[in-house]
């Protein structure tokens, strides 16, 4: 068995490779993560599909954008006050879409 591998070292080397980039890359990738997003919503789970998306940082994102938006660059106290709603809001509207979305999922209209 050792005399094949010597005679055969390239094809070992790549296989070796190919295994090694299967165990510790192909998993962290966003290809597989993407892939396991899609087998989620398929298999209409809406808490797995759920865990790919980080809510909170898209509403919070989304709502720094609506705020920089409307408030112009000299108007500071419409950007506080935005700011604060922001804040305060951020999170329920996280936990209303993440539980629209799971739904959703659940229903296969997505």
């Amino acid at each position: 068995m050792a005399k094949f591998f010597i005679r055969h070292w390239t094809g070992t080397v790549v296989i070796a490779a190919i295994a090694g980039w299967a165990i510790f890359y192909l998993p962290a990738s966003p290809s597989f993560a993407v892939f396991q997003l899609k087998r989620a919503v398929d298999a209409r789970d809406g808490e797995a599909a759920a865990r790919f998306v980080d809510f909170d940082s898209v509403v919070k994102h989304a709502g720094d954008e609506i705020v920089s938006e409307r408030s112009g660059r000299s108007d500071i106290l419409g950007q506080l006050l935005g700011r604060s709603a922001l804040a305060v809001l951020s999170e329920p509207v996280a936990n209303v879409a993440r539980a629209w979305v799971k739904q959703q999922v659940e229903q296969g209209n997505i």
